[in-house]
């Protein structure tokens, strides 16, 4: 059984022949994105952020401000495409794994946390012109978080995440 779901696979893989090939452009790319953010306490909320992707580093990057009422929340993230391919002449998918690290506060509460953890975002890629790419992603974290500042409750926060989305335009250069 393991021999022929392998065969499949790899028939697959020869028969689309970009199915581990990016479907982004490549260069310098920089965009705007609008993020979700639903974590698994049931808290959601809208995250602006920038997208950064430089020909000299491999990962994608991400620049995600959060600010609430009380609440800061900043965060660096950055994610390698381990899988993708193209669907139609001007529509990809892709797949990435990756990281964030950032700091959040919360001042009614008094406390701060350190926040790391992994991210795997899976996603949609529309080049309607050669310099520019519309992308749809659905993004799952696990990580957690270690409280730097204030009292009560346990220092470490783990498991935390849930599920994310992010919707952007990136131009390229």
């Amino acid at each position: 059984m393991k021999k022929i779901v392998c065969a499949i696979v790899l028939a697959a893989i020869i028969v689309t022949g970009t199915a581990f090939a990016d479907p982004r452009p490549s260069g310098t790319g920089i965009g705007i994105v609008g993020g979700f953010r639903g974590n698994w306490d049931g808290e959601s909320n809208i995250t602006p952020a920038l997208a950064l992707k430089l020909p000299s580093l491999d990962p994608y990057l991400g620049i995600d401000l959060e600010i609430r009422e009380r609440y800061f929340g900043f965060s660096l993230t950055a994610d390698w495409n381990i899988i993708g391919g193209d669907l139609a002449p001007v529509l990809g998918w892709y797949i990435d794994l990756g990281g964030y690290l950032g700091i959040s506060s919360h001042s009614n509460n008094d406390w701060s946390y350190f926040n790391l953890g992994a991210r795997l975002p899976i996603g949609l890629t529309i080049k309607p012109i050669e310099i520019l790419d519309i992308f749809l992603a659905i993004v799952p974290t696990l990580g957690l978080g270690l409280r730097v500042s204030g009292s009560g409750g346990d220092p470490l926060n783990f498991p935390q995440g849930g599920w994310g989305g992010n919707l952007g335009i990136r131009l390229w250069f």
